[in-house]
């Protein structure tokens, strides 16, 4: 391969990453790993992996120094979701089920190294798709939750009762890290990386705001022409990696919150008049702890423990309807994500991969409802891999992943509580395949 001919596609990748694309989270909103490689060992990298240059980097700044004086990976994925959001309410014999209208989510990582093999330390840049969701259901007629909102004109049951009517969330999450990595001797590694990030976002009807009732009918009703906005955000990362022995290393990595700007919009009240309506959504604090050990036979293992700090964080730590009716947030909790992966050499050109990811469920089931726009409750995710050595140089990486199914369910709300004889259930899984190309020289 000629490497100078294939870093003349650089620029035309990083216009490819910047552009929108959509992911769904796994580990409540983040991605379950970054790249090709690192989704097939579950997302496990912060004690580094030669092997898995987005993920090494994405997990831990001071994984930069494992590679060449000269490296770069590109990696693009499709998520296939299968999700189904189901409600009933007993008094008003409605039960019904509801499939959300998107069937592929696109989504890509980029990251390359820099360094001089006579320094002790190395640059790196990344551009990743690191959390997100999508999704989009349609106005019923039976499914209680989707059914038009109270007052509107194409509700059956007028101003008797109503749900959010079509809803559709979509949020991209893109990280930039900007870092260094420094080998202090040749046992302790240390890195630092800045993280300006983009988010767009579009939630719609926009519960998060106060409805109104500008056309005096006495029912007021959320803004549902809702369109995209972008913010901005920074946060930084900080981590280290200690070789214990030849065959073991060890890694542990903070990653600050992302303060965004507020996402705001410009809308119409009931009346036809301009309002503006705004979210506040921060990306959570995490901590990570990780070990890798190689075996005599070639056979690489892998194991992050992660912390994401949801409860804390703007936009997720509370939940629930302010006394305006807007809802006030999310309500995550915290959460605890166990990533294991195994990686096995086969030939010279070959290396096969494995990987399980298991997250607790940020979402209480009581809260159900409150997140029928963003269901991130998948917990158990199984994947496999390979690459292919075209060159000494380079690469081909592959990666497929399964989320198995995740169903929980809960009672709707209302301004005066929890509603009886009401139900509101979502399920959710994915099937994800990627596909990358990773040179070193």
């Amino acid at each position: 391969m000629n490497i100078k001919h294939a870093l003349r596609f650089i620029p035309a990748i990083l216009v490819l990453l910047i552009s929108p694309c959509t992911l769904f989270g796994a580990n409540g909103y983040f991605i379950h790993g970054a790249g090709a490689v690192n989704e097939s060992l579950g997302g496990a990298a912060t004690a580094g992996n030669g092997s898995d240059l987005l993920g090494s980097l994405y997990r831990n700044p001071a994984n930069a120094t494992l590679f060449g004086d000269k490296a770069f990976s590109v990696s693009l994925e499709m998520l296939i979701p299968d999700l189904t959001v189901k409600s009933s309410v007993g008094i008003l014999g409605l039960n019904d089920s509801s499939d959300s209208d998107v069937d592929m989510i696109p989504s890509a990582n980029m990251g390359m190294v820099l360094r001089n093999k006579n320094l002790p330390a190395a640059f790196y840049f990344g551009v990743i798709a690191e959390a997100g969701l999508h999704l989009d259901i349609s106005e019923s007629t039976t499914n209680p939750v989707f059914i038009a909102q109270q007052g509107k004109a194409n509700n059956p049951f007028g101003g008797l009762f109503g749900g959010f009517g079509a809803v559709e969330t979509q949020l991209e999450v893109i990280r930039i890290p900007l870092g260094i990595s420094y080998d202090y001797n040749d046992k302790w590694s240390a890195g630092f990386s800045l993280a300006p990030s983009i988010a767009r976002m579009m939630f719609t009807p926009a519960a998060f705001a106060a409805p109104d009732d500008a056309n005096a009918d006495g029912i007021p009703t959320y803004p549902d022409d809702i369109d995209h906005d972008v913010s901005f955000g920074f946060g930084f990362q900080a981590g280290v990696r200690y070789k214990v022995t030849d065959d073991m290393n060890i890694g542990f990595t903070l990653t600050s919150p992302t303060w965004f700007e507020k996402f705001e919009w410009k809308t119409k009240d009931e009346a036809g008049q301009s309002r503006k309506v705004s979210f506040h959504l921060d990306r959570p604090l995490s901590l990570h702890v990780g070990a890798n050990y190689r075996l005599p036979c070639e056979t690489l293992l892998l194991m992050d423990v992660s912390w994401i700090n949801y409860a804390d964080t703007k936009g997720f730590d509370k939940t629930g309807f302010a006394s305006d009716g807007s809802l006030k947030g999310l309500g995550f909790d915290d959460i605890y994500v166990v990533a294991l992966g195994v990686q096995q050499t086969v030939q010279e050109k070959l290396t096969l991969r494995a990987g399980y990811n298991y997250c607790t469920n940020p979402i209480d089931e009581d809260i159900t409802f409150f997140n029928v726009g963003s269901p991130l409750h998948n917990q158990h995710h199984l994947s496999i891999g390979a690459s292919w050595a075209v060159t000494k140089q380079a690469a081909i990486d592959f990666g497929y992943t399964h989320a198995f199914k995740s169903s929980q369910s809960g009672p709707m709300y209302t301004l005066a509580g929890k509603a009886p004889g009401t139900k509101v259930e979502s399920e959710m899984a994915y099937e994800q395949i990627a596909v990358g190309v990773t040179v070193s020289y």
